[in-house]
């Protein structure tokens, strides 16, 4: 039997695996799991020692805000709904400039593609998912964590869900609404935003 062609593949199978294998190696720091997102919540430097100085805990907050930005939607909220103790000990560990920070990595992207999403459906459709979101809204979702923010003055709170329990909203309206409420209201919303995002593009958990 003639087994030449072999040996003159098998240098080429090498080069392939080997370049497989670089390739995985490359990507490896591109993929996340709610695991991974969990564990580096839970061992935020700054929980252990305090006094870390701040530039240390912007490369850690960035570094685990980052892995989150890797997550797809359903993994997101298996975070949220596994670990829920741990997201909120990180949440309430945050200054007030780290929490804006965290919301630029979930409100702010979340709304942009919600309001985008809506000013392109037809009025019908749109009322329809208003609908489900007023739901989710109203349902018993717990608390945001008490961050490093300002109290909500008590009548802001029932006039600003007032205008989010509208029947119909613009994207324009609703990003309004959003992105002038106060601080410990943008924390709340977030997950359910991003929930919401979830179900106008389909996603199933």
């Amino acid at each position: 039997m003639n087994r030449r062609p072999w040996h003159l593949a098998l240098p080429f199978l090498a080069l392939i695996w080997a370049g497989v294998a670089v390739v995985m190696h490359l990507t490896d720091d591109l993929v996340a799991s709610p695991q991974e997102v969990a564990s580096l919540m839970r061992d935020a430097p700054w929980l252990e020692n305090p006094g870390l100085p701040e530039e240390a805990r912007a490369v850690a907050l960035e570094e685990i805000l980052t892995n989150y930005d890797l997550l797809k939607l359903p993994q997101r909220a298996q975070l949220r709904d596994d670990e829920p103790e741990v997201v909120e000990r990180f949440i309430e560990s945050l200054t007030e400039s780290e929490i804006n920070r965290y919301l630029d990595h979930t409100l702010r992207p979340t709304l942009t593609v919600v309001t985008a999403a809506l000013d392109k459906m037809p009025p019908e459709q749109r009322r329809i998912l208003l609908g489900r979101f007023r739901r989710d809204l109203g349902g018993k979702r717990p608390e945001p964590p008490a961050a490093a923010a300002p109290a909500t003055p008590p009548e802001s709170r029932p006039q600003r869900e007032s205008g989010l329990q509208a029947e119909d909203l613009s994207g324009e309206e609703l990003e309004l609404l959003i992105l002038t409420a106060p601080t410990e209201e943008k924390l709340r919303l977030a997950p359910l935003l991003e929930d919401f995002q979830a179900r106008i593009q389909g996603v199933r958990r």
